[in-house]
C-alpha cells in the first residue's frame, strides 16, 4: 500500500505542475484557534527518502500528540503535496480521529520552491484567516523555504530522520501552551 501510495504522488506530482495562485481550502474557521500548527510532510511524517523507510512512517507517533490536544489543535497543511493532492485526499493520509482537527492548506504561489515561497504562503494564510494574534508553529524541514525572519516559528525537523522524539516533545510542549516551545523569540512574523 506504501508503494502505490508513493507512485500515485510521483505521478501526480510530474502531470500537475500547471501554475496555481491563490488556491485555498474552501473551509471556514469560525474562531481563531488556540493553537495552529503548519505541517510539512515530506522530510517531517516520514524522511526525504521514504522509498526505503515508508510513507508517513511517523504519522501514528504524530496523531498520539494530536490526540492529547484535540480541542485546543488546528492543523494546516503546508506541504507540497497540496499541489499535487485535493484537501479531501490529503485528509485520507490523517487518522479518521484527528481529521476534524485538520482545517486547511496554505495557498499555493507561483515558483513554490523559490526561497522563501513557503513563508510567504503561511503569511498569506494567516491573514486571510485572521490568525495575526494565534500561536503558530511550523514543521518543516527546508530552510530554504523560509526568509531568516521566519526561523522563530518554525521546527526544523531532520529532512534525514523525520520527526524525532525530541521535535515530537516540542510539538507536545508548543500544544500543551508554551509560547513558542523551546524559542525565546515572541514575534509574529509569519502573521504580519
Amino acid at each position: 500500500a506504501i508503494s502505490s501510495v508513493w507512485d500515485e504522488f510521483d505521478s501526480a506530482c510530474r502531470a500537475c505542475r500547471a501554475e496555481v495562485s491563490g488556491l485555498y481550502c474552501g473551509m471556514a474557521i469560525d474562531s481563531i484557534p488556540r493553537r495552529v500548527l503548519f505541517l510539512d510532510f515530506d522530510g517531517v511524517l516520514h524522511p526525504e527518502d521514504s522509498r526505503q523507510t515508508g510513507m508517513f512512517v511517523h504519522m501514528d507517533a504524530f496523531a498520539n500528540v494530536v490526540r492529547a490536544h484535540l480541542d485546543t489543535v488546528d492543523i494546516v497543511i503546508s506541504s507540497s503535496w497540496r499541489e499535487s493532492f485535493a484537501f479531501v485526499q490529503l485528509l485520507e493520509f490523517f487518522p479518521e480521529d484527528i481529521q476534524d482537527n485538520v482545517v486547511g492548506m496554505t495557498p499555493v504561489f507561483e515558483k513554490s520552491c523559490s526561497n522563501g515561497m513557503r513563508g510567504k504562503e503561511i503569511a498569506a494564510y494567516c491573514k486571510r484567516h485572521g490568525l495575526e494574534d494565534a500561536d503558530i508553529l511550523v514543521l518543516d524541514d527546508s530552510r530554504a523555504m523560509f526568509d531568516a525572519g521566519d526561523a522563530a516559528r518554525v521546527r526544523w525537523v531532520n529532512p534525514q530522520t523525520g520527526l524525532t522524539t525530541e521535535d515530537l516533545e516540542h510539538i507536545g510542549a508548543f500544544f500543551s501552551g508554551a509560547r513558542h516551545a523551546g524559542c525565546t523569540h515572541t514575534d509574529n512574523s509569519f502573521c504580519m
